[in-house]
C-alpha cells in the first residue's frame, strides 16, 4: 500500500480512461484495508481507487502508477464457496523516493490485492496487463499544461482573492456604520443626561429658593408676635 499515493483523479492530457470496476476492496498484502467498496479506474498511465462517485467528480483519490506493478494474477478460489468475490493480485517494485504522500508510509509486503464484489469483467485484467506490457505510459506521455489553463487558474485565484478583499471592505463599512451609529445614540444620551441634570438642578433651586422665603416669613412672624 506503500506504493499509492493521494492524487486529482482528473485525467491528464494524454492519458487515456480504459475500464472501471465498482465494489473494489484493497488489501495490502493479505490484510484487509479500511478501503472498502470503492471505485478502480485503470487508465493508460495509472490504477485509480477513490469512495464511490468521487472519480467521476475529479476529487481527489489513490493513485498508483502502473509503473510500478511487475505483474498481475486473479488469485485462485479456496475452493470451500465462502468468498464469491474475485481477486486480484499486483505485484509491485520498490516505492519511489520522490512518491507523494499516500495512505501507508510503509509497508511490509511488495503486493496488494484488489477484492471484486460486484463482480469482474473478463477483459479487466488483460486490459491492465496490455497497459503494463506495452508500457502505454511512455507512448502516450502526459502533456504539461498549456500557458492558458494556467492563465485561466490564476485568473481564477486572483478572482477569489479580490472577491476576498471586498468581502473583508463591506465588513468593515458595516462595522464602522455600527460604530459611528453607537456614538451619535450615545451623544444624544449624554446630552438627554445633562438636560435632566439640569433640570434637576432647576428644580432644586427652587426648592431651597421656596423653602428661604418660607423661612424668612416664619422669622418675621415670630419677630411680631406679642412677647
Amino acid at each position: 500500500m506503500d506504493r499509492f499515493e493521494y492524487a486529482d483523479s482528473k485525467l491528464s492530457p494524454g492519458e487515456i480512461e480504459n475500464v472501471e470496476e465498482r465494489g473494489v476492496k484493497l488489501y495490502d498484502g493479505d490484510h484487509k484495508t479500511s478501503f472498502e467498496r470503492g471505485d478502480v479506474v485503470v487508465t493508460s498511465h495509472r490504477l485509480l481507487w477513490g469512495q464511490a462517485g468521487d472519480i467521476a467528480q475529479g476529487l481527489t483519490c489513490l493513485s498508483l502508477s502502473l509503473k510500478l506493478i511487475v505483474f498481475v494474477e486473479e488469485e485462485s478460489s479456496s475452493g470451500f464457496g465462502f468468498s464469491k468475490s474475485k481477486k486480484v493480485v499486483l505485484h509491485l517494485t520498490e516505492a519511489p523516493k520522490d512518491k507523494n504522500l499516500g495512505p501507508v508510509i510503509k509497508s511490509l509486503y511488495d503486493y496488494v490485492k484488489l477484492s471484486f464484489k460486484e463482480g469482474l469483467r473478463e477483459d479487466f485484467v488483460q486490459i491492465l496487463q496490455d497497459n503494463i506490457q506495452k508500457k502505454r505510459w511512455e507512448q502516450n506521455p502526459v502533456q504539461p499544461q498549456s500557458q492558458v489553463g494556467v492563465q485561466n487558474r490564476t485568473i481564477k485565484l486572483r478572482t477569489g482573492i479580490v472577491g476576498i478583499e471586498r468581502s473583508i471592505q463591506e465588513k468593515h463599512k458595516a462595522t464602522d456604520k455600527s460604530i459611528s451609529a453607537a456614538f451619535q445614540d450615545l451623544s444624544k444620551l449624554m446630552t438627554m443626561a445633562k438636560d435632566m441634570v439640569q433640570l434637576s438642578k432647576n428644580i432644586s433651586d427652587k426648592i431651597r429658593l421656596k423653602h428661604g422665603c418660607y423661612g424668612s416669613g416664619l422669622w418675621l412672624i415670630e419677630g411680631l408676635a406679642p412677647s
